[in-house]
């Protein structure tokens, strides 16, 4: 059996985020599945609804031991996120278990709120650095410490899931996916 991922969206989710990494980890051969924060129909930051393959109400909703990963988008939809004490404490429990985190954007204030970012590297978008109290923040496009990896902003995503294909598969599988898709590879090789 494949190794799983798990993503989780909330109403207000960043489009672009989301949807640009479970499209490359997807199509990358990397078996995601898709949460709904207490419904099948999520509406986007842009006003788009998406239908989740789950719903996520509680942390008896998901099997943990199922997953090796799970990732956050950002956009205003971290607000709500940041409200659900579940999605607090089913990061922390991934966490806990070195399973593999990823927020972008807004949402590494999720993993400073479940005690993720305690003594790690992090990078976040520059307007919500003042919201989260532990870690080092690091003006970089991605960053990785240990089992968390973090993103700074919408325009990162692509960077972003490369680095997860990469981190997941290989650098290999990172490349040939940018090479059938045409993405610039000059900063994807370092």
């Amino acid at each position: 059996m494949n190794d799983k991922y798990c993503a989780f969206l909330g109403h207000n989710f960043d489009d672009i985020e989301a949807i640009t990494i479970i499209n490359i980890l997807r199509r990358s051969d990397i078996v995601l599945d898709v949460y709904g924060i207490d419904e099948e129909l999520i509406k986007s930051f842009t006003g788009v609804q998406y239908k989740v393959d789950q719903v996520f109400k509680k942390c008896s909703d998901i099997d943990v031991s199922e997953y090796k990963g799970l990732l956050l988008p950002g956009g205003p939809g971290v607000e709500r996120l940041l409200q659900n004490n579940e999605i607090i404490d089913l990061v922390h429990q991934f966490n806990s278990e070195n399973k593999l985190v990823f927020a972008i954007c807004g949402a590494p204030i999720i993993l400073d709120r479940a005690g993720v970012l305690e003594n790690r590297n992090y990078t976040c978008l520059p307007a919500v650095s003042s919201l989260i109290k532990s870690g080092s923040r690091v003006d970089d496009k991605v960053v990785v410490d240990g089992n968390v990896i973090t993103s700074k902003a919408l325009g990162t995503s692509m960077d972003a899931a490369l680095k997860l294909v990469e981190i997941i598969k290989s650098k290999e599988k990172a490349i040939e996916t940018a090479e059938n898709y045409y993405i610039n590879l000059d900063h994807h090789q370092s």
